[in-house]
């Protein structure tokens, strides 16, 4: 009786220890499994910090992308802004420039007719003195006075004209004949000036003012 009752204790035991091996065996499965969970949810956790932390990275690169792009979008209008403006002013001075030129060229032409019809005036005024002078000292002239007019003439003519580069030898001017010494009762005028024809030159004002006109 004694022995039964010894190996229902043991059994009991037994038991009771298999009991708490299977409770200990199920408190650290939980244990690991509440490890394991811990565990998932921090990779889970870190995971997501890892997601989080690149997409505002990538956010802040692209923002820092955005903004470098405006920036270089905003220098390329500065720089195209410039080069107008740069443009615009090349051509105001090309043009002020011209302006400047058509105005000196103005004035220059003015200052050239001016001074053409002055010089034009001039002429027909000393033109004119001179017919009226000549006028006057032909008119009421004696034979005198008109033979020292053309003695005084001839002294002076010389002088002003140049000297001869050829004489003509004809006997139409008077030359002497080689076979007489008489002139036939014309002057000897071999070696002088005379005017072949003398006549009043009253196209001249006309053919200045052409002249003055082609400037």
């Amino acid at each position: 009786m004694a022995q039964q009752t010894l190996a229902m204790a043991q059994e009991e035991e037994i038991k009771r220890l298999k009991r708490l091996i299977e409770q200990e065996t199920l408190r650290f499965e939980e244990a690991k499994r509440r490890r394991v969970q811990q565990t998932l949810r921090f990779e889970e956790e870190k995971r997501l910090r890892e997601q989080e932390t690149l997409r505002l990275r990538e956010q802040e690169t692209l923002r820092f992308e955005e903004a470098k792009r405006r920036r270089e979008q905003q220098t390329l209008r500065f720089e195209e802004e410039k080069r107008l403006r740069e443009q615009e002013t090349l051509r105001f001075e090309e043009a002020k420039r011209l302006r400047e030129q058509e105005t000196l060229r103005f004035e220059e032409e003015k200052h050239l007719r001016v001074h053409a019809e002055q010089n034009l005036l001039r002429a027909i005024d000393a033109a004119q003195r001179e017919r009226e002078e000549r006028n006057k000292t032909t008119r009421d002239q004696t034979l005198e006075d008109y033979l020292k007019s053309v003695h005084v003439l001839n002294y002076h003519m010389p002088r002003l004209l140049p000297p001869p580069t050829k004489i003509a030898r004809t006997l139409s001017e008077g030359q002497q004949s080689e076979s007489t010494s008489t002139t036939h009762g014309r002057a000897d005028i071999v070696g002088k000036y005379y005017p072949l024809r003398i006549c009043p030159w009253t196209s001249f004002p006309e053919l200045c003012q052409r002249q003055f006109a082609r400037i």
